[in-house]
């Protein structure tokens, strides 16, 4: 029994220290001053060392530059790090094909919106449009919005979600909500919604397909 029991207690430590070592990063520091942390792929001795960031960077280092090699805990950034608030905008250009209580509501959608980039995937801003509607008497809508922007992951193509809620007025005027959902490649989005409108109690809406650009 004595046996088995050490046999599991062992097992366990050996567990243990090898999640607690997979947690650990490679630390590269160099006789410049530069610290470079990420996973070590490749090393000839005396020689030459390669390591890979978190962001996928590649870095190749001669042992001449290298003044030591560690292994440390990642480096947690807190909430103050994290908040960096900047300037965010975009023009989406789009058409909405009717799908609501009033017939002929298809139409033309360009909106611009602007605001600051909470967090990395985090964006709060507010936006004005104007819609032409195919309607026989060339109807106007102009909607005016706050909006809030997640984008699911910290990369230059990331899915996202989007929800505009605002007013409309014009030809058109009553409630205006927008949910989307779409992608970013880069400094491009291209995204799929629906539009509520409400007009003189009926739903005008629609589904939207946009592309437009941020900056």
């Amino acid at each position: 029994m004595k046996k088995i029991i050490f046999l599991i207690v062992a097992g366990m430590m050996t567990f243990l220290s090898t999640v607690s070592a997979q947690a650990l990063k490679d630390v590269v520091y160099l006789k410049n001053g530069s610290v470079i942390r990420g996973t070590i792929v490749e090393q000839v001795p005396n020689e030459s060392l390669k390591i890979t960031t978190k962001d996928g960077s590649i870095f190749i280092c001669q042992m001449g530059d290298v003044e030591r090699i560690t292994k440390e805990a990642p480096v947690k950034k807190n909430l103050k790090e994290e908040v960096k608030v900047k300037y965010r905008g975009f023009v989406d250009l789009g058409y909405t094909i009717g799908v609501g209580a009033v017939s002929n509501s298809d139409r033309v959608e360009l909106t611009t919106t602007h605001g600051v980039q909470i967090f990395p995937e985090l964006f709060v801003g507010a936006g004005a449009g104007i819609n032409f509607y195919h309607s026989s008497d060339g109807a106007i809508a102009l909607p005016f919005f706050v909006d809030v922007r997640a984008d699911i992951l910290r990369s230059n193509v990331t899915p996202f979600v989007d929800l505009k809620v605002g007013y409309s007025f014009g030809n058109v005027c009553g409630l205006y909500v927008t949910p989307s959902v779409g992608c970013k490649v880069n400094h491009l989005d291209f995204s799929l919604g629906y539009v509520s409108q409400r007009y003189h109690g009926l739903n005008v809406g629609g589904l939207s397909l946009k592309f437009g650009v941020n900056f």
